[in-house]
């Protein structure tokens, strides 16, 4: 039987840019430190150290902290 092939971690960073950037254009509920926050992702970036985040007004989030996704 074919064995299915491990995933490297530049193929995981990668599928985490993608699925980051169907964000973008998207209103969002973000929880961070207690705080909830709703807006629209203005953009998607990724930091010299290759951390992931959306920019929702003028302020950086962790896509995982994203809890609802909907159409603006």
């Amino acid at each position: 039987r074919d064995q299915p092939r491990s995933r490297g971690l530049g193929d995981v960073y990668k599928r985490q840019d993608m699925v980051a950037q169907a964000y973008l254009g998207k209103m969002v509920n973000i929880s961070e430190e207690g705080q909830d926050v709703t807006g629209l992702v203005d953009s998607v970036e990724k930091n010299e150290d290759g951390t992931i985040f959306v920019t929702v007004g003028d302020k950086n989030y962790l896509p995982a902290n994203i809890t609802r996704v909907s159409n603006p």
